[in-house]
């Protein structure tokens, strides 16, 4: 096995975050059970922000060496709304190593792209919430590959997620979660222009609720799922929320897709990466959900399982022998699934891991 650059770790942004005050300027992350690897480098990315901000003084050490994390050769970098950034690599030899970098913004600017620690990152220690950082890279021969897994708030949650990763790192491969609450396929976040509204306006038009939506999933999978190293499989599993959120305090009504529209944004996901195509979950428990929202989500995973090779239709893990839905394996809101249901949903995923991994 060659070694070669690999995505080890990977996080959705989410959307933009309007502060309360400016988002904290240190940011000190401890990185753990890295896989043996002879370089590491960093992605920096600002893809909500509506004006330039600065990382500087960025530093990567263990117990023993301090190393000074640089860009193109220059110990800072600008980075500009909607764009990232990859650092340039440095040596390693530990399988924990401290990350820490600084955010500078203009006075009064309270927006950073950013995301939720969650216990399934490869952080022993971090902020609960973390800004601008992306992704982390190893140049490594024990680390095979990557996996992403494309998706929404069923993927972010972890509930499916955590055995996927349990189950690919015995493997030598890592699981990217980038999942995105709320994301939507063909859809940003509610109907605001993040690049024509001003920033004193954008508040004003998005609750707090919403702003962690995102782009659409069309747009973020070039930056977010293709940009990857080393990419073994890419697990689709998003459009839930185009055929849930119309309606909805999340979007207007008329924001209900086709069928043909859901198709054409599929097919712009489609690599010659391995892929293995999920159709939507049910939510029939669900308060907003419709007879016409039932009869588009089963077309389209009808048209998911017609046109892709790998597929996975998960109606019949999700409803007893007489095809009747199995509340436990669903939160409250008849949407989410619960541990339960994230755990049925993850051993079928791992099936086709062993088939093409």
């Amino acid at each position: 096995m060659t070694k070669k650059w690999t995505t080890w770790w990977s996080r959705a942004q989410r959307g933009l975050g309007v502060l309360n005050q400016k988002a904290p300027q240190h940011h000190r992350i401890v990185l753990t059970s890295i896989p043996s690897s002879q370089s590491i480098r960093f992605k920096f990315a600002a893809y909500y922000d509506t004006q330039d901000i600065m990382i500087e003084n960025v530093l990567c050490h263990d117990s023993h060496v301090s190393r000074t994390v640089t860009f193109h050769g220059q110990s800072s970098c600008q980075l500009f709304p909607g764009k990232d950034i990859l650092s340039d690599e440095i040596q390693m030899d530990s399988n924990e190593l401290t990350l820490e970098y600084e955010i500078v913004t203009q006075e009064g600017y309270n927006c950073v792209s950013g995301f939720e620690y969650m216990d399934y990152d490869p952080f022993r220690q971090a902020p609960k919430q973390i800004y601008a950082l992306q992704s982390i890279e190893l140049f490594s021969e024990e680390l095979k590959g990557c996996v992403a897994y494309f998706g929404d708030s069923i993927a972010e949650q972890g509930h499916c997620a955590r055995l996927l990763q349990q189950a690919l790192i015995r493997q030598g491969i890592s699981l990217l979660n980038l999942g995105l609450s709320g994301n939507r396929l063909l859809h940003q976040l509610e109907h605001v222009d993040l690049r024509n509204t001003p920033l004193n306006k954008v508040a004003e038009n998005i609750e707090i609720s919403k702003q962690c939506f995102g782009i659409s999933g069309i747009e973020r999978y070039p930056k977010e799922v293709l940009s990857c190293q080393n990419l073994k499989m890419i697990i689709v599993a998003v459009g839930i929320n185009d055929i849930y959120q119309p309606g909805t305090f999340c979007a207007y009504q008329e924001q209900l897709p086709t069928l043909s529209q859901m198709q054409n944004a599929y097919e712009q996901l489609n690599t010659d990466v391995p892929m293995l195509w999920c159709g939507i979950t049910p939510f029939r428990l669900n308060a907003d959900w419709t007879e016409a929202k039932e009869k588009l989500r089963l077309e389209i995973n009808a048209w998911i399982k017609e046109r892709f090779q790998n597929t996975i239709d998960f109606d019949y893990l999700f409803h007893n022998e007489k095809n009747v839905i199995i509340e436990d394996l669903f939160q409250k809101d008849g949407l989410h699934p619960t541990k339960a249901g994230g755990t049925v949903m993850a051993k079928e995923m791992i099936k086709w891991f062993k088939l093409y991994l």
